[in-house]
């Protein structure tokens, strides 16, 4: 279920993945209203919006999710909403449609129910979806032992409250709100993106690992259900 687009180059794989999310788009914009997709924040895909942000496209009519957001507010320089209002929502696609992640609960857990009302109104299936990955083998911000893991990790839910163990890669902001396994795989397409050779050696050890409550990337790799294509790139 893994189908790898391995490239030699960083422009070359932006090039590819922005044809990809483009034909994508406009084959869905051909049988409903509304297209849908759920983007990742992170330095990776970073190139890839701001180009996207330049294309003739009917933005109007695209609704754009967050796979997963800190619970901060969107002025705070770790919201992801931020970071995709500041990379997407401008030049032609400033009337993309933006669902926030972030509600005024105090905290993710309280918020969680807004959360999933404002994702359930959406026109579902996700058309595609952008995961990134951490060193950790995290996804989202399905992170290792966090809580709220195992909830995530099963199928009776869209959204998932998270509180992550701190670490180098979480950073302070351990309260995430995240698209569950079950809202990963809840998308026509699935992307995981990932540059370097660190990530490599890390997704090529996720590939093979059986504890996903350690490496929960694997949980979207090691199953069945739908193809998920890896872009990678030095």
């Amino acid at each position: 279920m893994i189908i790898e687009h391995f490239f030699s180059c960083k422009e070359d794989l932006n090039k590819a993945l922005q044809d990809d999310v483009v034909a994508t788009l406009k084959s869905a914009l051909k049988d409903k209203l509304r297209a849908c997709i759920a983007l990742s924040g992170g330095s990776s895909p970073k190139e890839l919006y701001n180009s996207l942000s330049s294309l003739d496209l009917d933005w109007g009519s695209v609704d754009v999710a967050l796979v997963d957001e800190r619970w901060v507010g969107i002025e705070h320089a770790a919201s992801n909403e931020a970071f995709i209002r500041n990379n997407l929502i401008k030049n032609k696609a400033s009337t993309a449609n933006l669902v926030s992640m972030k509600t005024a609960d105090h905290t993710a857990q309280l918020g969680l129910r807004e959360v999933e009302r404002r994702y359930e109104e959406l026109t579902l299936p996700f058309d595609f979806t952008i995961l990134g990955m951490g060193g950790d083998g995290h996804t989202a911000s399905l992170f290792p032992a966090a809580k709220g893991l195992s909830e995530a990790l099963s199928e009776d839910c869209l959204i998932a409250a998270i509180e992550a163990k701190k670490s180098a890669v979480t950073g302070t902001n351990v309260e995430r709100i995240s698209l569950s396994l079950k809202g990963i795989f809840h998308s026509k397409k699935v992307v995981l993106l990932i540059s370097g050779q660190e990530k490599l050696n890390v997704y090529q050890l996720a590939k093979t690992n059986t504890d996903e409550t350690k490496m929960p990337v694997s949980a979207v790799l090691n199953q069945s259900k739908t193809d998920i294509h890896v872009y990678w790139a030095p």
